[in-house]
Order: structure tokens, then sequence, then C-alpha cells
């Protein structure tokens, strides 16, 4: 198998910035390309449909439809008929949308060629976090706007990978229902002003109108309401219609490449079924369960086996004596100080 990871010079290059560099440095990566066979191997590591080998620069032809953050795997034997994977800026910033900055370029474009981008379980799509947020890498234990991306990230069907691991981040949780999104929003708008954009999603019986003061149509505004709006309708999916006809008329349909694509997907929506890959797939899907039996519940201090789930990425085998017995010991709640988390999973000992 011989598998090629492409990604963009400019992505390259900007690993070579002071401030970048001195972040990787700090992680142990002398240099860029250390850095990113590093990612090579986190991928094969984390898929077993990869076997990627090392990397090369996008072609100026290639170029036209991946931004700096985004590569393509090209090779054999890759399962699927795209694989697209996507990178976060190194050096962050807590409050910086650089999910939503990063990501939608390159999203768009693939969606000119390919409408149902998002959709299509044909093209794999993989985020992975590369960023150092700030000092520790730690976000607030409080629902927050990077834990609200990511959840954006999975209901859009991709598979997030924490390279450089943000704690207390989930990076499987997702939205399962648009009016679950709409709450997190208001929640997320009433914890942060700067976060306008979500006070232009309105939900008026079964349609949900986009809609903002046209003062804001510039930059990186456009970038997350497409990429709010987008999650919006994967979350609701065919339950609702979905409209913008109000910021059609503001711009005399003069739309940009972000606004050509979210009316196109949103005329197929509305006029065909759409749900989440995998929104009907039970939420411990991706549990397998080892075939070892332990007797004794305190034996549980050891590496546990691999093993590769139903989507392909592979995963710790878990010990089902050991996970009732935890579940049932913090009476099936999550079991942090508050017990106020959006969200629960699973982590298998280590």
């Amino acid at each position: 198998m011989s598998q090629t990871l492409v990604l963009h010079e400019r992505f390259y290059k900007s690993l070579e910035k002071a401030s970048y560099a001195a972040i990787l440095q700090s992680k142990g990566f002398a240099t860029p390309a250390e850095f990113l066979n590093a990612i090579i191997n986190k991928l094969n590591d984390e898929f077993s449909f990869l076997e990627i080998k090392g990397f090369r620069f996008l072609t100026k032809e290639e170029s036209s439809r991946y931004s700096q953050y985004a590569a393509f795997v090209d090779g054999d034997n890759l399962q699927h008929d795209k694989i697209v994977v996507f990178f976060t800026p190194i050096d962050s910033k807590i409050g910086d949308v650089i999910i939503e900055q990063g990501f939608m370029p390159t999203i768009c474009n693939q969606m000119e060629d390919h409408i149902t981008f998002l959709l299509d379980g044909r093209i794999r799509k993989i985020a992975v976090l590369t960023s150092q947020i700030n000092k520790d890498n730690e976000i607030s234990t409080e629902y927050n706007k990077m834990q609200m991306d990511v959840n954006s990230l999975n209901t859009l069907n991709f598979d997030v990978v924490p390279f450089f691991p943000i704690k207390n981040l989930s990076t499987k949780s997702r939205y399962n229902s648009l009016s679950e999104y709409m709450e997190m929003s208001e929640f997320l708008q009433k914890k942060l002003s700067a976060n306008a954009q979500n006070e232009y999603l309105k939900l008026d019986s079964d349609t949900l109108y986009g809609d903002f003061d046209i003062s804001q149509y510039e930059g990186q505004f456009l970038k997350s309401f497409c990429f709010r709006f987008l999650t919006a309708m994967l979350a609701g999916g065919s339950d609702y219609k979905y409209d913008i006809s109000n910021i059609i008329r503001k711009l005399n349909n003069k739309l940009d490449n972000q606004f050509s694509n979210l009316k196109n997907f949103i005329d197929y929506a509305n006029n065909n079924l759409i749900t989440q890959l995998h929104f009907i797939t039970p939420i411990d899907d991706d549990i397998i369960e080892s075939d070892d039996v332990i007797d004794n519940i305190n034996d549980m201090h050891r590496l546990p086996e691999k093993g590769i789930d139903n989507t392909g990425r592979k995963r710790y085998k878990t010990q089902k004596k050991v996970r009732d017995a935890v579940l049932k010991n913090t009476s099936y709640l999550c079991d942090c100080h508050d017990l106020k988390h959006f969200y629960f999973e699973f982590i298998p000992f280590l």
C-alpha cells in the first residue's frame, strides 16, 4: 500500500514562523517535517484504512480546491472516494474561531464540486486538532465556543482527532437535533455577546431562517454564519425547511462563493432527504468489547488491546464488567464536580 498526505505549502511554511516553531519545539518537534510525520503516524494509528508513508505539496491545480489548512490523502487502497484532512492553526487563542475560519473555504470549494460533500459517506472528512490555545491547552469546564465547534464538526460528519489533546474537551459529542443546537447556541450567546451570529438563526414552526445585518457582511463573519447554518441543517435534517431568502434579497443575488454554495445546499436539502451519516447509530456503537475476561475488577490497570470499530477507526477494547461497575458507582451521571456537563462519554482505562 502506498499513500501520501498532500498538503498546502503555505501550511508547511507557516510552521517555520517563530511563534509556531517555538510551540512545536516545546512539544518535542525540531522541524516542520518531524511534526508532519508525527501527524501521519497519528492518522495511521487512528484509522485502519490509512498507511501513509510521507507527504508532498499540492500542485497549482490541486490547490484551487484546498485552502491552507486542508489536505487530502492520495494513493492505493483508500476504501473511500476521497479522504480530506483538515488542520487547525498551531498558534491560536481560545476565543478565536479557528475551526470555522480555517475549514469553511475548503468545505465550500468541495461543495462546489460535490454539493453533498458533507453528507456523502464515500468521502471521509478528518479534522486534526493541532492548536495550542493557551499555556495548559485547557478549556473551561463550562460549555464554550471550542466545544460548540467540535460538536459542529461531528454533526457535519467529520472524524475529530486531537493531535494536541485539549483538557476538558470532548471530541466525540454532536448535536442530535435542531432544538438541541438552538438551545446551546442561545446558551453560548448569553455567555459571550461576541457570538452575535447565533441571533440570526430563527426557528419559526418547521422552518429555520437565516438573516443578519448587512453591515456584518464581511470577512470572518461570513465563514462563521455559513458554518453555523450548515450545522443547524445537519442537526435538523429533513424534519425542517431552510430559508436564507432575506440574505439573498439584501445582497441582490450577488453572493460570494460561500453563500452561493450554502444556497445550493439549501435548495438540495429542501427537495431531498438529508440526515447525519451516523444519526441512527447507537451511542455506544464505537465501543469494542474485549474477549479477555477480568475476574477481579481491581485488575484493570493494564494497557488494553486495540480493535477496529465499524467506521474504520482503531479503538481500545473495553471491559464490560469494569464499565458497568464504574457507571453504577456514579449513578450513571457525569462524574465531574458539578454534574452539569452537556456530554457524557466513556473513556477506557489505560
